[in-house]
């Protein structure tokens, strides 16, 4: 991945924690400010940074990414990509429908990128459902954060749940109105729940946030 991740989780540690927690991270990662530069970096080389801030905060891997994947999407904004977000559409249903288009017109500036691909297969009032492919594995709960953080920026609050699917991963976007309930454990072992999108006015207060263990 390129180092703009790495910019993205030093972002989201500083804002929860402070800049002594992520230089300790670094250090525990065996890694250096280097890696937020804007080279190419091999997928080992941001897990390292991933696990290192699980063992920081006691989180897993997959809560880590999930809270990165929910910042990246403010942190992106902030770092002046916010035209992306304009060019792809003024709802979330748009975006969804243009996010391949979007990742290939970044392959011009950055080349070595392994895009994923998205597909958005069905919509309803009920809300969206769309395939995730990427040649990478371990990502999906990245996918989504950063799914959550779409809804926050486009103001659309959903239940988002993901399975594995022949075609991919198939994340289901549920508008919370739509929903009578939903189970924290569902019975027939088929789905994992995910995120529960509510409004909070800030995705750097994320529903899993990060308290420091030592």
């Amino acid at each position: 991945m390129y180092g703009l991740i790495h910019k993205a989780a030093r972002s989201a540690v500083i804002n929860i924690s402070d800049k002594n927690s992520w230089d300790d991270i670094l250090s525990d990662a065996g890694q250096s400010e280097v890696v937020l530069s804007a080279d190419y970096y091999d997928d080992e080389v941001t897990m390292r940074l991933v696990d290192a801030v699980a063992t920081k905060f006691g989180k897993s891997r997959d809560e880590v990414l999930k809270i990165v994947g929910e910042h990246w999407v403010e942190f992106t904004v902030s770092e002046g990509y916010n035209s992306i977000f304009t060019h792809a559409g003024d709802t979330l249903e748009k975006f969804l429908i243009n996010l391949d288009r979007m990742h290939n017109s970044l392959t011009v500036t950055l080349p070595n990128a392994v895009m994923p691909s998205f597909q958005l297969i069905k919509s309803t009032n009920e809300g969206f459902e769309l395939i995730y492919r990427s040649q990478r594995t371990g990502f999906a709960t990245f996918v989504e954060g950063i799914l959550m953080g779409l809804c926050e920026y486009y103001n659309t609050p959903m239940h988002i749940i993901f399975e594995d699917d022949k075609d991919g991963i198939r994340f289901s976007l549920k508008h919370r109105q739509s929903l009578t309930s939903i189970s924290e454990n569902s019975t027939d072992g088929k789905y994992k729940l995910s995120g529960d999108f509510v409004l909070k006015g800030s995705i750097l207060n994320p529903p899993m946030t990060m308290s420091k263990t030592a």
